[in-house]
């Protein structure tokens, strides 16, 4: 059906649902976007509860340290080439260990709960978004996207904003949710709603890593 949010990839407006509302499909070009008015402030206001509940954020954050630890055995500072930018970054904890083997690190993150937490930790954290922050260009080795860009209605425009900020050479890295995953777990939901106790018991992992 016509939308009327177009495709921030290739402009197409036959767009489909393929998760939980707002995330669609454009039929197009096959890219799956959050096709949300105002997607930022609403998000930012859900990641504003989860972060200032103490458990959740430990919830979420466990189960993606093993990505970051992966990440960070992998890719290793050398000298000159050592400064690396997460971009939502949370309350800071891949920050932390990315700080702790030698990165000079910052983040950028929207929500005042999960930036005061970063900062409670020495860690540098600027408040917005990667498109109004003020980074100058080529600043960075590495810009690093844990599922941001799946939450986020133009992930084209924020992939180009990274790029802008990356010097020559330099490496992106963006993770979003596993799709095929996350449907069936809105599936099964669905199908559980008139048992909202095992329904309640999948809402935590949409945020799981996978």
């Amino acid at each position: 059906a016509e939308n009327s949010l177009p495709c921030p990839l290739c402009g197409g407006r036959l767009l489909t649902p393929a998760f939980e509302p707002p995330l669609v499909r454009c039929r197009a070009c096959g890219l799956v976007f959050r096709n949300q008015e105002g997607a930022q402030e609403q998000v930012r206001e859900e990641f504003e509860v989860i972060y200032g509940d103490p458990g959740e954020e430990r919830h979420v954050q466990d189960r993606r340290r093993p990505v970051y630890e992966e990440f960070l055995a992998r890719y290793r500072p050398v000298p000159g080439k050592n400064r690396l930018l997460d971009v939502g970054c949370g309350s800071g904890q891949f920050l932390r260990l990315a700080r702790e083997r030698g990165w000079h690190v910052v983040g950028t993150e929207i929500t005042q709960a999960a930036a005061k937490a970063a900062r409670a930790a020495e860690l540098p954290v600027c408040l917005g978004s990667l498109m109004t922050a003020t980074l100058p260009e080529s600043s960075f080795d590495v810009v690093t996207l844990w599922n941001v860009l799946d939450f986020i209605s133009d992930p084209v425009a924020e992939a180009r904003a990274a790029e802008r900020i990356l010097a020559p050479g330099g490496l992106l890295v963006a993770r979003v949710s596993n799709l095929a995953f996350q449907s069936k777990v809105y599936r099964a939901r669905r199908l559980l709603r008139r048992w909202p106790r095992l329904a309640a018991s999948l809402v935590r992992q949409h945020f799981v890593a996978r």
